[in-house]
């Protein structure tokens, strides 16, 4: 019997080990594949663009991920003409930062669906995601490239902006990418991460 429970413990021991390990390939991945292949933002798996009437382009590019435990990051940054690397400027408009908990989320609502009710360009191009219960678990903060601190130089501190974070914490996320299949992937390993760190369904 001791040998038994001792048996038990020890594979117990290395499940835990091994899931551990598998949520950081499964991280590492996502954060790799996410990296540039060149020095334009254009390349990267992350890259989304659309035409805007008046205004040139919204550009949003998911640049990284990354995690400590549980407790996952995710940095995206926006601009509203796509002018990115054009005319020697070499930033985007306002980085945002959200972070969560893997729990928090429901890996049942982590999909790519087909079509999107906002852009036809963006079906099949989007992962949608929900909280546990539609709890607000997503905090968000912003830095831009043209707010000023106090001494008129550029802010560059990350910042809990209410005119940019609206309605955070957030209950749900979006995240763009540049075709159908690497939304996929990244899906599947995001819905990974969430159930090796314990996400459940809802309840209803």
């Amino acid at each position: 019997m001791k040998t038994t429970l001792a048996t038990i413990l020890i594979g117990l021991a290395l499940c835990v080990s091994a899931g551990a390990q598998s949520l950081n390939e499964t991280v590492e991945w996502m954060h790799n594949t996410l990296a540039p292949i060149d020095l334009l933002a254009s390349s990267r798996n992350g890259y989304s663009i659309l035409a805007q009437p008046m205004s040139g382009h919204y550009v949003d590019l998911l640049s990284d991920v990354s995690h400590d435990g549980c407790q996952m990051t995710v940095i995206e940054n926006y601009d509203m003409t796509g002018d990115y690397f054009v005319g020697g400027r070499s930033e985007f408009a306002y980085e945002e930062r959200d972070t969560f908990n893997l729990a928090d989320i429901d890996p049942t609502t982590v999909k790519v669906p087909d079509n999107n009710p906002y852009r036809e360009e963006l079906n099949g191009k989007v992962i949608n995601l929900f909280t546990v219960n539609n709890r607000g678990a997503i905090k968000c903060q912003v830095k831009t490239a043209i707010d000023l601190d106090r001494e008129g130089n550029p802010d560059k501190d990350l910042k809990s902006s209410a005119d940019r974070c609206v309605g955070a914490p957030y209950n749900n996320e979006e995240f763009r990418f540049q075709t159908h299949e690497y939304a996929v992937r990244f899906a599947k390993a995001l819905r990974h991460a969430v159930t090796l760190c314990g996400g459940k369904a809802s309840t209803f």
